[in-house]
């Protein structure tokens, strides 16, 4: 079946709000930009219409810019979450930031379901590079994703070492469970122990199948200067 017709059919069964012209024109692109690629005018020149070239790569600008596309958008992402998790309990969800310019300028944060080694976008938004890793774009964002999963589906939020502090906290806030990766520089102490310690000195531990090695504090590393 074309990526149209299961794409018609998905809207009109889980977002029937959604204007049915809208549907339509969105179910089109999203077939077209699968053989073009995410370029407007690429994806102008693979639809199938009968009107000119300029009319197509117009068409595709104006569903872009909709400006009631992009208040629905969370809506459409909600009802594939739904059809992706329904029959789980758990879900591993990695979130990360990634560049989308070369020049770093605009900024992507996904969230994705990992399910049997493939990465599934749950959801994901477009920031300036002046809000790269912010605090509040982060609570806005995982809020939103909270709305997004099934009520019933409980998600482990994996991250890598670039997610701090103020960032677990707002998970922990949320009722998200979490896996994170501290850098090689944080102090940790073990619970119940009075020394505090490199992480990196737990390296020599590590083995090839997973292990608990405790509960530990961490504090970020802290400068003197000998008399």
């Amino acid at each position: 079946m074309h990526a149209r017709q299961i794409i018609q059919r998905l809207l009109g069964q889980e977002c029937p709000s959604i204007h049915a012209k809208r549907r339509a024109c969105l179910a089109q692109i999203v077939q077209a930009a699968a053989r073009a690629g995410l370029g407007v005018v690429r994806i102008g020149k693979q639809l199938r219409s009968q009107t000119s070239l300029r009319h197509r790569i117009k068409c595709c600008d104006r569903l872009l810019s909709n400006p009631h596309l992009a208040k629905e958008r969370v809506q459409i992402y909600r009802a594939m979450s739904q059809r992706l998790l329904q029959s789980r309990q758990y879900v591993q969800v990695a979130v990360d930031w990634s560049e989308i310019r070369a020049d770093g300028s605009a900024q992507l944060l996904r969230a994705a379901a990992i399910i049997e080694g493939r990465a599934f976008t749950l959801y994901e938004e477009v920031h300036p590079q002046e809000r790269l890793a912010a605090s509040l774009v982060h609570k806005c964002f995982m809020k939103t994703l909270k709305t997004i999963l099934p009520a019933h589906c409980r998600a482990i939020i994996i991250t890598d070492a670039g997610f701090r502090a103020t960032w677990f906290k707002t998970l922990n806030q949320l009722g998200f469970g979490w896996v994170g990766r501290i850098r090689n520089r944080d102090l940790v102490c073990q619970q119940n122990g009075n020394d505090w310690f490199g992480c990196k000195s737990l390296y020599s531990r590590a083995t090839a199948k997973a292990r608990d090695l405790g509960y530990f504090f961490m504090s970020a590393p802290t400068l003197s200067t000998a008399d």
